[in-house]
């Protein structure tokens, strides 16, 4: 048995460890046939229980856990409970077939993807391909180690309150949704579990209302009891997030104005999320991050990684990395389909220059357009209307 290190980062070259966990042998033989002649490019190890399960993950770098939900002795959320102390910079995916509604809102704030049982074998090998390719966003695995522990994303306290008393009273699920869209954290927890097998896999996502309907309101009551859903931050990372949040709806209503029209569904949510790697940061530090070309670069990498481990839409995800690369740049294409990682880069920039937005750079300075000037007046508008 290969003994390296639990949690170390897998040596380049050496294929990724995915470990898969289920009472049923047959289920795993089943997987063993379906990710066989290198499917899924990596080296892939079973175990028929959680004692397993631990024993593997104490005895060598694991890089995914892959478990079955309902097992004897030590259930799948036991089970990935230990695989975040015991490798927390590892994947945590529930893979199973009949779960009931509480054990997957338990495991929500454990498990970074949910599948259900059967799935397909390409299916399951692209979900694996996905997540290698997040992990490849951040290669030092004690950054991984310590977002690996996060069981969701702070916001602000006021926000926290907020929806506790919404989601209290009569007001319509959509209403509250609505009224705090844009907060990154609360965002990035609800798209996620929508996005799950366990909430009925809901294609076509276009918006966080949308996703706060179909994980319903007693689901979301659950979730703040459990605490995984609007934990209040510490001072220093709640205004962080509050600035992020007001940052997220002036951009988003600038990209409208300089697109013309109201975003695309998939350009509304990257305008949501486009700063989850810089909250993430700010939680790592306690702080706000710099505003360094090097920070500026890691916060990116924090938020692909994570945006792509929660298996978030590809759309969303790709929108987000091209905007992230459209600076410096002239302009093209601006109002086209093909433009739209532009507009968000020039939004996000240009309120970024007013608002010094934590976790930004002067961006403005490398937009070279001749509608530079009205865009500037735009965004100064609506931060004074939206401070």
């Amino acid at each position: 048995m290969n003994t390296s290190r639990a949690g170390a980062p897998t040596p380049e070259g050496e294929p990724k460890t995915i470990l898969f966990v289920d009472d049923d042998e047959n289920v795993l033989a089943g997987l063993r046939r379906a990710l066989s002649r290198g499917r899924a490019g990596c080296e892939l190890v079973f175990a028929s229980s959680g004692a397993a399960a631990l024993e593997v993950l104490r005895a060598r770098r694991v890089d995914a856990v892959f478990s079955d939900m309902r097992m004897p002795e030590m259930d799948g959320a036991s089970l990935l409970a230990h695989a975040r102390t015991e490798a927390p910079g590892a994947a945590r995916v529930v893979l199973s077939g009949q779960t009931d509604a509480h054990a997957a809102l338990v495991s929500s704030g454990l498990a970074h993807r949910f599948l259900s049982k059967p799935i397909g074998a390409d299916a399951l090998a692209g979900v694996i391909r996905d997540i290698v390719a997040a992990q490849g966003h951040v290669a030092d695995a004690a950054v991984r180690g310590e977002l690996g522990r996060m069981d969701c994303l702070p916001s602000p306290a006021a926000t926290c309150r907020h929806l506790r008393a919404a989601l209290s009273s009569d007001e319509p699920p959509l209403d509250v949704a609505s009224a705090i869209a844009c907060d990154v954290g609360i965002s990035a927890k609800v798209l996620q579990l929508a996005s799950s097998a366990f909430f009925g896999l809901l294609t076509g996502l276009s918006s966080v209302p949308a996703a706060f309907e179909r994980v319903g309101t007693q689901n979301l009551r659950t979730l703040m009891e459990i605490g995984t859903l609007a934990v209040a931050a510490p001072t220093p990372v709640g205004i962080v997030a509050g600035k992020l949040a007001a940052h997220a709806r002036r951009v988003s209503r600038l990209v409208g104005y300089l697109q013309g029209t109201p975003p695309s569904p998939e350009l509304q949510l990257a305008c949501q999320l486009h700063d989850v790697g810089v909250l993430a940061a700010t939680v790592l530090c306690g702080a706000a991050p710099g505003n360094g070309e090097t920070q500026l670069a890691e916060n990116a990498r924090i938020g692909q990684y994570l945006l792509k481990l929660w298996g978030l839409p590809s759309g969303v995800c790709e929108l987000v990395e091209r905007a992230r690369r459209a600076l410096p740049m002239p302009v093209a294409a601006f109002a086209s389909p093909a433009g739209a990682h532009q507009v968000l880069a020039v939004a996000d920039a240009l309120d970024a220059e007013l608002s010094a937005v934590p976790g930004h750079e002067d961006l403005a300075a490398a937009i070279h357009h001749p509608e530079l000037r009205r865009w500037k007046l735009a965004a100064s508008r609506l931060f004074e209307e939206e401070p």
